[in-house]
């Protein structure tokens, strides 16, 4: 097994890094190994001078001692090495099967931990040995310009990373300085941790829908996705999107209520503060009242109980957008934002849509959403207020 753990590993990777690989059983993954070889014809069609067990096992035995004290082979064992190599070519072996069988034994040995590890102790290999880490920024309100610079500087500081337009997504190595990056005011970062080859395409996608929700929130700096589950969980489903709009406004579209709509609109914009909607609209306060009553009758919305407090979470989420960062949803005005409480998620938390993703499926707790209130940006109100959105 030609396999070369990274400089320090074991003893830099830490006491969480040893005591994974001091637990697996070196018989078990030789036994493993052994399997693939014996489908391998490099292998198979290879007279071997010595117990090929023996030697599968002394390499194991061999790389896995030097990831976990971090010591690299010192002489004697590279002359071991070296008379394994020997007697193969002895023996006749072409030096492009050697080559193969190296270089096929290292992946038989690491998917041989990984399929062994449990879950936590898998996650620990990936991060140590596929390092690297997806992932996506912005300079909030750049131009393609300055978002060419910033790729560049990253490449310089060690990064993978290219030019999408107003975007900027790659690969960092573990332990990158974001540092100096993160000094800029603008700057807006979405990064998933360390994961394998095979999933980086589905986490870049992740992380662009991650980047485009923080920035409508107005977020700088890191952004999580735990801040915003809801809203990545809904950006996938223009159905779902769909029906909450429906749910809302149908009611009010079959009465032919316009002015009802463009109310309930110009409400949610004020954050339900019927005071600045009438001004907003404009009409007389005792005209607003009336119609919030026909807008309950119809959709069977409570709208009283969207200015109370709030989540704090859900507040800053929403309490942060302003009229304009997302695209226009259709028919139903101007509609710029949705936001609803769901039972999908422990406590009614707020949902916001994007309508510009594929669809991907959504889970069947979705049929139990419950609009609570939908944000507008439309040309009855006015464009220069910050959108207070309130909710439970």
């Amino acid at each position: 097994m030609n396999v070369l753990p990274p400089s320090g590993a074991g003893a830099a990777g830490g006491g969480e890094l040893r005591r994974v690989l001091e637990r697996f059983d070196i018989g078990v993954v030789v036994r493993r190994m052994e399997d693939g070889f014996g489908r391998l014809p490099a292998c198979t069609g290879f007279e071997w001078p010595v117990d090929r067990t023996a030697v599968v096992r002394w390499n194991v035995d061999f790389v896995l001692c030097w990831m976990v004290n971090g010591i690299p082979p010192d002489s004697y064992l590279r002359s071991e090495l070296h008379e394994f190599l020997r007697a193969r070519a002895v023996a006749g072996q072409p030096i492009e099967d050697s080559i193969l069988v190296y270089r096929r034994g290292a992946r038989m040995f690491w998917e041989a931990l990984l399929d062994l590890a449990g879950d936590e102790d898998r996650a620990v290999l990936v991060a140590e040995w596929e390092p690297y880490r997806p992932f996506a920024a912005r300079l909030a309100g750049a131009a393609v310009a300055s978002h060419a610079d910033l790729a560049s500087r990253l490449r310089t500081a060690g990064a993978l990373a290219f030019t999408e337009g107003v975007r900027v997504t790659g690969l960092t190595p573990s332990g990158f300085g974001w540092e100096a990056f993160l000094e800029d005011p603008r700057l807006i970062l979405a990064q998933d941790p360390p994961l394998a080859r095979d999933r980086l395409g589905a986490a870049v996608d992740g992380l662009r829908a991650l980047l485009a929700t923080a920035a409508r929130s107005g977020r700088r700096g890191r952004g999580r996705a735990d801040d915003y589950l809801p809203e990545l969980l809904l950006a996938d489903s223009p159905e779902a999107s769909d029906r909450i709009v429906r749910r809302v406004f149908g009611p009010l579209e079959r009465a032919e209520a316009v002015d009802l709509a463009d109310t309930l609109r110009c409400l949610a914009v004020h954050g339900f503060d019927s005071t600045a909607a009438a001004a907003a609209l404009p009409v007389h306060r005792n005209t607003l009242l009336y119609r919030m009553g026909r807008i309950e009758k119809l959709s069977g919305l409570s709208l009283k109980d969207q200015a109370g407090p709030r989540p704090r979470a859900a507040r800053r989420h929403l309490g942060n957008r302003r009229p304009g960062h997302t695209a226009g949803l259709g028919a139903a005005g101007r509609l710029r934002l949705v936001a609803v409480s769901t039972s999908c998620y422990e406590g009614a938390t707020s949902v916001t849509l994007s309508r510009r993703r594929a669809a991907r499926g959504f889970p069947a707790a979705v049929s139990t959403v419950r609009p609570m209130a939908v944000v507008v940006d439309v040309p009855h109100c006015d464009r220069g207020a910050v959108a207070r959105r309130h909710w439970r």
